[in-house]
């Protein structure tokens, strides 16, 4: 799940590169802009996903590992 939150991140970055390119040729179009500034928010929302899996996932193998130290094994 990870390897596809990084592609998606990936691809917003690469879809805002594209965007400036855009730009760059119609610097009077503010609309590169505002939609440069939706990529961003897109992104930010994809890290903040990756970040609270990554706590759960943190928060699973924690519990796992006490579990394992006082004995009980995944058959119990």
């Amino acid at each position: 799940m990870f390897a596809t939150l990084d592609n998606l991140e990936k691809e917003l970055k690469s879809e805002i590169t594209k965007l400036e390119n855009k730009w760059d040729k119609e610097p009077k179009d503010d609309y590169h802009f505002h939609e440069i500034c939706g990529v961003n928010i897109a992104i930010k929302v994809v890290e903040r996903f990756k970040s609270k899996e990554l706590l759960e996932l943190d928060k699973w193998v924690e519990a796992f590992e006490k579990r394992t130290s006082e004995g009980e094994t995944l058959s119990d």
